[in-house]
C-alpha cells in the first residue's frame, strides 16, 4: 500500500509541474473577428537584431498526411498505424492567404497561413525588420522569406504533430536555405501530452517552429547588416 501511495503521490508532482508553453496553448483561443487560432501567441523576447529592411513572406502548402490506429476484429497483429496521404495540394503552389479554408485535425492549408501571420507579427514585434509584408507587396523588398510546409503529419490517437518545413531566404550576399523536422512534444513532459488535445498540439507545433526558425531569420540578417540600409530604401549599393 506505501509503494502505491509513494507512486500516485509522484504522479500528482509531476502533473503539477506544468511548463510555461502547456500553459500558454491551454488558454488560447481563436480570434473573435478573424478565427486566427494562434493569434495570441508569441515566444516572447526582446529585440536584439533589429534593421531597417523590408522584408516579404511567402508560403508553399505541401502535403498533409494522418496517422491513425485501428484495429479491426481479432486481428493477431494488434493495433494497425496507417499513413493516409491527403491529395490536395499534394503538387506544391505558392499560395497568399485564403480567406477560409480548413483542413480538420490535419496541420493544412489554413493553420499554415495562420503561422505564416503570425511570423510575421513576431518579426515585427522583434523589430528584425521594418516591414513584413505577404508577396506582392508593392514596398522595396530587401529579403525574401519563404516557408514550404513539405509534409505536415497528424497522429489522431496520440495528439502530436510532426512538421516538415523548409525556410529559404534571398537578399544577402548569399541565400540561405535549411529544412526542420518540428514536433509538437518535444518540450512536453509525458503528463502534459497525456492531457494534450489537437488544438493545444497545434499551438505547440507552431511555437516549436516559430523558435526554430526566427533565431536563424535573425542570424541571417546579422550577417548582412552591411546590405540593408541601401536594399531597405530601394537603392542599390553599386550605383
Amino acid at each position: 500500500m506505501k509503494s502505491v501511495i509513494m507512486i500516485l503521490s509522484a504522479t500528482l508532482i509531476v502533473g503539477c509541474a506544468t511548463s510555461d508553453q502547456h500553459k500558454l496553448v491551454s488558454k488560447i483561443k481563436p480570434d473573435p473577428l478573424t478565427g486566427d487560432p494562434y493569434f495570441d501567441l508569441s515566444i516572447g523576447g526582446v529585440p536584439t537584431i533589429t534593421s531597417d529592411a523590408n522584408a516579404s513572406l511567402g508560403l508553399t502548402s505541401g502535403e498533409y498526411k494522418i496517422i491513425f490506429e485501428t484495429t479491426k476484429g481479432d486481428h493477431k497483429d494488434g493495433p494497425k498505424t496507417l499513413l493516409l496521404p491527403v491529395t490536395m495540394r499534394q503538387n506544391r503552389t505558392t499560395v497568399v492567404f485564403p480567406e477560409k479554408h480548413r483542413s480538420g485535425g490535419s496541420f493544412g492549408l489554413h493553420d499554415q497561413c495562420s503561422f505564416l501571420t503570425l511570423l510575421q507579427t513576431e518579426l515585427s514585434r522583434l523589430k528584425v525588420f521594418k516591414n513584413v509584408t505577404v508577396v506582392g507587396s508593392s514596398l522595396a523588398i530587401a529579403y525574401d522569406i519563404e516557408i514550404d510546409f513539405t509534409r505536415t503529419v497528424w497522429n489522431s490517437k496520440h495528439q502530436y504533430y510532426i512538421l516538415f518545413v523548409t525556410m529559404n531566404i534571398t537578399g544577402g550576399k548569399d541565400s540561405f536555405s535549411k529544412t526542420y523536422r518540428v514536433h509538437s512534444n518535444s518540450k512536453a513532459t509525458k503528463t502534459e501530452q497525456l492531457f494534450t488535445n489537437a488544438r493545444m498540439a497545434k499551438a505547440k507545433a507552431v511555437l516549436n517552429l516559430l523558435e526554430a526558425v526566427i533565431p536563424d531569420i535573425q542570424a541571417y540578417v546579422a550577417a548582412n547588416s552591411t546590405l540593408k540600409d541601401d536594399k531597405a530604401t530601394g537603392l542599390d549599393s553599386n550605383n
